[in-house]
């Protein structure tokens, strides 16, 4: 299988000649956003449209972008700037870590604030400063008794410190490295601590799969799953228990329920719990197993 940070760059290089151009053509927010944060969510790394709320109101004001799971679940914000406007202190292109109180961020400093605060409003662990050159990516909430705004972040200066340092990028931002927690492993990096994330090896290959978004056929396999439901359920005495609702993971050895959950009919397949992870759509003998983002 292919590197998912060797595709998105493949889409970076179709696409690249026309962000620089937009992001060079001193654009305002709206056009940075329409010509090249558009592109580079959706064409470069993956970004469904429906995982992508954009200007959503809140008590502080609009965010740029509000990205979710295909259920609805917050993963973070990204607040938007006309390009060139965050140009940071600093004429290195390489990718480093600074102080979001300190002299390299200072002309950041409002976009932080503000980022801050949209990520707190919305419950999210993480935000995005950006102006299409330069992105800044950092905690917006703690744990560990320290300020948000004594925090570090993991600044990427200019676009080419995108491109040269993809790879990081990718996975501080990507729908599979968000999902996978990539994105807190570099950031808990960049402040000295150590991300404890441990998944087997079968769940970590199922989120791929749900990541993959592709439609898998359940033609031949759904009536065996609900009669084997049935069966393991026929203790209950009662044939009108086979029209009740089962999960899926009781037929996934090692899954867990926090993995998938999906209910089952007999006749038909209800959709999901907001929190579960895939659906079974159609009727009958007919049936396709859907597996989006989140």
């Amino acid at each position: 299988m292919t590197n998912v940070a060797d595709e998105a760059f493949e889409r970076l290089q179709m696409v690249e000649a026309d962000v620089v151009a937009a992001l060079n053509s001193t654009p305002n927010e709206a056009d940075t956003r329409f010509r090249a944060l558009d592109r580079i969510l959706l064409d470069v790394l993956g970004w469904q449209r429906e995982n992508i709320l954009t200007d959503p109101p809140t008590g502080s004001g609009f965010i740029d972008y509000l990205i979710q799971t295909s259920f609805g679940r917050n993963l973070f914000v990204i607040e938007a700037k006309k390009s060139g406007l965050l140009a940071p202190e600093t004429k290195s292109n390489d990718k480093m870590t600074i102080a979001l109180d300190g002299p390299v961020a200072k002309p950041m400093k409002d976009g932080i604030r503000q980022a801050l605060a949209y990520a707190t409003e919305q419950g999210v662990p993480t935000a995005v400063l950006t102006d299409g050159k330069t992105w800044l990516f950092f905690r917006a909430s703690r744990t560990d008794g320290r300020p948000p705004l004594k925090g570090k972040g993991i600044l990427f200066p200019s676009w080419k410190s995108v491109v040269d340092y993809f790879v990081p990028f990718t996975e501080l931002v990507s729908p599979r490295a968000v999902l996978d927690k990539r994105h807190l492993a570099h950031l808990n990096d960049a402040e000295g601590y150590v991300l404890e994330w441990k998944a087997g090896r079968r769940e970590r290959n199922f989120e791929r799969q749900l990541l993959s978004g592709r439609v898998r056929n359940f033609r031949n396999s759904l009536p065996t799953v609900n009669q084997g439901l049935c069966t393991s359920h026929r203790e209950a005495a009662s044939p009108s228990l086979c029209h009740q609702s089962w999960t899926l993971t009781d037929c996934i050895d090692g899954i867990g329920a926090t993995v998938a959950s999906v209910s089952i009919s007999h006749n038909r397949a209800d959709t999901p719990p907001p929190d579960s992870a895939a659906s079974i759509t159609g009727n009958g003998r007919y049936a396709s197993f859907v597996a989006p983002i989140g």
